[in-house]
């Protein structure tokens, strides 16, 4: 083995590319399930709307995995792990954006 292949193999046996690659698609399936989610009519804005939007979000996005996996056999508890630490990610930048919002008139323009 090779120091490069020896490099990208974790203590569990599995490559890194691998382990990458679960975790930006479980990034990009909450992403676009939430952005799904927040369009919702939402009566108010807070944080628990926003926590309410994302668990909406997670719920559909297991339930896609588990439909999609479980009649394979290759449904693990371990890929919704995955999930909701990329769920609890986007929850978190939402939620900065909603309490810094980036003023984009502060320069007045000549």
């Amino acid at each position: 083995m090779s120091i490069n292949a020896a490099l990208f193999k974790t203590v569990a046996g599995e490559d890194a590319l691998y382990i990458i690659l679960r975790i930006a698609g479980a990034l990009l399936l909450a992403y676009f399930m939430s952005r799904a989610t927040l369009r919702l009519p939402n009566p108010s804005r807070r944080f628990r709307a926003l926590l309410r939007a994302h668990a909406l979000a997670f719920a559909l996005s297991a339930a896609v995995i588990a439909i999609a996996r479980f009649p394979l056999g290759v449904f693990s508890v371990r890929q919704l792990g995955i999930l909701l630490a990329a769920q609890i990610s986007w929850l978190s930048i939402d939620q900065l954006r909603r309490n810094y919002p980036e003023n984009r008139r502060s320069v007045k323009q000549g």
